[in-house]
Parts: C-alpha cells; structure tokens; sequence
C-alpha cells in the first residue's frame, strides 16, 4: 500500500479515493490486535514524546521499559579549564547552529577566538578556544597583584567594553561576564597589557540587533549558571531573561570586581566593599541600596564610579550602552595619568650614587652631604677597634686592619655608625622599621669577619 505511492511517477501512485479505501480494508483485517498498543523503537519517529515507550531489548528478546532522558536539567554545572594552551568548556546546554556560526565570523583583537564548537545528545555542548598565548591570566588575578594601577586598569576595562560593544553588534550576547574570563597578556615580555574576553559557552545569538535606546529587547530565556550569581541581573535571577542590559549590569559588577582586588577583609569598613570578600546574598543587598555614596571612596575614579551605578540599574531599559561606557572610561584615563604623574613628583628622590659614595668610598660630595665630619681616620695603635680585612680565607684567622687610602672612610665604631644612620634617616625623611634584626657575630656574605 506504501510502496506505489512512493513512485517518482505521479501517475503511477494511488488516488486519496484508493488510498482511503485500502486503509478500510486493512483496520478490518486486525480484529483483536486493533488495541494492541505498539512499541516505536525510533527516536525519528514523527508521533508526540508522550506517545513513545522508549527501551530495549533485553538478553532473551524481551522489552524492556526505560525512562527517558530529562533533556531540560533544572540546574546548569559547567566547566571551563585551561588545556595544551587553549580554553576548553562543557557546556550544559545546546548551542544551536545560528549561535555557533555567529561565534566562528568574530574577528576582534580584544576577543579570543573559538576554534571548535561540538554538541553532544542529549544537551551538552563543548568548546575549545585557539591558543591563549601570553594570556593565560585572568582579570582577577591581575588586578590583585601590587603592579596594576588605575591606567592599566582602565586599559584593560576599555578594551574589554570594545569588545562587548563589537559583540553586540554582532547581535551575540555573552551571558556569563567576569574577571575569571577575561584574560590578560602578562610578564616582563608584554609592554602593553592587553586584554581577551572568552569563555563563550553561555553566549546566544538574539534574532535582531535592537537598538541602542532599549537594550532589553531582544531578550532570549535560558537557565542561569550555578556560580553566576554573584554577576547576573535581577531579571536573570528572577526569570532567566538574558539581553544587552543583562551583560552591561555584570560589566558593572566587573568593575567593582576589578577595582577591589587589592582590598582584603581590613579594608571592609569602605562604601565599595571588596568584591571578593562578599556572598551573593551581601552582593545583591549592595546592589539594591538606594543611598550609596557619590564616589564609593575612589574620588579620582568618580565618572567611572557613576557609569558602574548606572550598569546596575534595575530597569534594564535604562542601562547605558557600551558605546557610552567606552566614552566614559575613555575621559577618566587622562585624570589616572594626571594623578599618577603628580604622585610620582610627590614622592622623594632616591639617593642618588654620591651619595652612597660619600659614604662607603671616596667622594667629591660637599662635606654636609657626605658625613665625613662623623669619622676620623682609623689609628693604627687604637686596640678596641673592630679589625677586618677583605677576602677572609677562614673564621679562625684573626685578620688585620687594611687601612682605606686617602679620604676614603672607614666604619670604626658602633656609636657613630648609628649616629650616621639616623642623621641620614632624619634627612631623607625614612621612618625606622620597627623589625628586629638579628645579630650575629658572622659576616661572611660581605667579606668581613667581626671579632
């Protein structure tokens, strides 16, 4: 009855009339296995889910009954490592084929590429990532160590809106924005800090780009990650709602993120408290307060302060776009320079090597600078003088005085020493280490065996 209907010649297949009539007759030919209920073995059959009983046979050839996959997990666990120089990530949904091609055509400087993308039955997906290069370090760590100021974290801020702002408009969304997925160029080779945003196993692709005037359409539904808490809007939180808006409320939170990683648990008492220290609890109370300070404590950050408020407003509508971020943080990296560069002036000069010289060899330094007045020549005959010699070839050798020629100076006793360090300390404004030093008797990494 099938077959002839699959003939390339219409003329060869049966009529609707035909059709209808052989149906009639096969029903008839049944009788009691008419209600029998059949087993569809296929997962391509074109039924409704509910109507299949999935399973297999067993040993014997009996069926036996499975339950079927819960494709629709409540909870989203992701992974995302570092493996042979590239980021690799499992994913706990399906990326569909749109997302995925979108993600292959990005070509931006500050964004790390993707080199393969593959999805897994029933919904997992993994991604690996091209090469990391010299940016293997994320965000969070660099921004903890003692040598980022603010213009290379501005620098790196700006940088990572570039990005965000070229990825919107490529009508992608990245859905899970931190420092632990920014990476940064770091180590002496790197003159430049630059920074790449990955990890984009979370990013879908919105129908249209929309406009800059209502970042939250379009808006796609998806399940927010376990551990993205801390970074995700209220509608993402609340209904799983990911837009533009949702992505500029965790750059915001970036910044604070990246802003406080120096802070520690003493530094809890600021208006911006330390990022790291908090829960996601005492990040959404922050968050949500109405009468927060102008500046958070960061005067000389304040325009940069005022557009992170502005990322966590709670209507998504009113969120600024990343073209308007990247001005603001563009304007305040004149003012980081200007400050770094006026506390550099501020700071006192280093000593500089006439001075160490008047003080260790000979010198032409002017006689205030140079301490001479503070020693006398060593005296030959003088029995209480500590003796040394350069090159000590043992500690049980006593060795003799090596007078310094000339004007060159000599430390000959322990009272004008100290003399010497404080006038020296009072003049360049040092404050003494309240460390204890410990004494020793040995002096062998200088050359000089005390007795």
């Amino acid at each position: 009855m099938i077959v002839p209907n699959l003939e390339h010649d219409e003329t060869e297949r049966a009529s609707m009339e035909a059709l209808l009539e052989h149906l009639e007759n096969y029903r008839s030919t049944l009788g009691s296995d008419l209600d029998k209920l059949h087993e569809i073995m296929s997962q391509f059959s074109p039924i409704c889910e509910e109507d299949i009983i999935r399973g297999y046979l067993d040993s014997k050839g009996k069926f036996k009954r499975s339950d079927p996959p819960n494709v629709f997990p409540d909870m989203c666990e992701d992974r995302v490592e570092q493996k042979d120089d590239c980021l690799c990530e499992l994913v706990s949904f399906r990326m569909n084929h749109m997302t995925k091609t979108a993600l292959h055509a990005l070509e931006h400087e500050n964004i790390l590429p993707v080199k393969e993308i593959t999805n897994y039955f029933p919904m997992t997906t993994t991604l690996i990532s091209q090469p990391l290069g010299g940016n293997r370090t994320s965000l969070k760590q660099v921004a903890a160590s003692p040598g980022m100021d603010d213009g290379k974290l501005l620098t790196c801020l700006e940088q990572v809106a570039s990005a965000m702002e070229y990825l919107h408009s490529k009508r992608i969304i990245h859905c899970d924005l931190q420092c632990n997925y920014i990476y940064i160029n770091s180590g002496h080779k790197c003159p430049e800090v630059m920074a790449k945003v990955g990890r984009w196993g979370r990013a879908v692709c919105l129908p249209h780009p929309g406009t800059d005037d209502n970042l939250f359409e379009p808006y796609v539904r998806k399940v927010m990650p376990a551990d993205a808490a801390k970074w995700a809007a209220p509608e993402v939180r609340n209904d799983g709602l990911y837009s533009r808006a949702s992505d500029v409320f965790s750059f915001g939170i970036v910044i604070w993120e990246a802003l406080t990683a120096q802070l520690t648990n003493l530094h809890m008492f600021k208006p911006l408290k330390p990022f790291h220290s908090l829960n996601f609890r005492e990040v959404l109370k922050f968050t949500e307060l109405g009468n927060i300070p102008g500046d958070f404590g960061f005067p000389k950050l304040a325009r940069l302060i005022e557009c992170m408020k502005a990322c966590w407003n709670h209507n998504p509508t009113k969120r600024p776009a990343f073209s308007a971020i990247l001005e603001v943080i563009k304007a305040e990296k004149p003012t980081a320079r200007d400050c770094k560069a006026a506390r550099l002036a501020a700071m006192p000069s280093t000593a500089d090597t006439e001075d160490y010289d008047s003080v260790y060899f000979s010198s032409e330094a002017a006689e205030e600078d140079s301490y001479s007045h503070i020693y006398s020549t060593v005296a030959e005959s003088d029995p209480d003088l500590p003796q040394a010699e350069d090159n000590v070839s043992g500690h049980g050798d006593v060795p003799r005085v090596q007078l310094l020629a000339e004007k060159a100076l000599y430390f000959c006793k322990q009272d004008k020493w100290g003399q010497m360090v404080n006038e020296f300390e009072e003049k360049r404004g040092i404050d003494r280490s309240p460390a204890t030093i410990k004494e020793t008797d040995w002096y062998i990494d200088t050359g000089i065996n005390w007795h």
